[in-house]
């Protein structure tokens, strides 16, 4: 009977810690999710804190007049009476525009291309070649 209750002490105390592991192996758990959490969540508020810095030095720069008019005119194309506007199409554009012209529009500006390479060439032969002849000349 002795050895009985011992055991069943026994066994009483095994499930005992067996569910105070349970108990403490998921506190442990939950306190690593959430220490993840925070880090992520103060890794969130860095970027918010960086952005709200960007957008105050934003409406500052567009509080004055000038800069909003400025900005305005750059966002919206949009210009005053009387005044021409340029646009500088950057490189992934201009290959978007020569897609949608004709082939003929493309030949043609495959051709002044291909002028303006030959043409670079000829100068630079020229150019040689007065330098040979003007060197022959202060020789003599």
């Amino acid at each position: 009977m002795k050895k009985i209750l011992k055991k069943l002490k026994i066994f009483i105390f095994l499930i005992f810690l067996a569910f105070l592991s349970f108990i403490l192996f998921k506190n442990f758990r939950e306190v690593l999710y959430l220490k993840k959490k925070l880090d992520i969540s103060k890794e969130k508020l860095a970027e918010l804190k960086e952005e709200k810095e960007k957008l105050e030095e934003e409406i500052e720069y567009l509080s004055h007049p000038h800069n909003l008019e400025k900005e305005v005119r750059r966002r919206f194309n949009l210009k005053k009476p009387g005044e021409k506007v340029a646009v500088v199409l950057p490189k992934e554009e201009k290959k978007e525009v020569k897609e949608q012209m004709g082939w003929l529009e493309r030949g043609k500006n495959k051709g002044k291309e291909f002028l303006k390479k030959e043409f670079f060439k000829f100068r630079e032969k020229l150019r040689k070649i007065f330098l040979i002849i003007f060197q022959k000349e202060n020789q003599l």
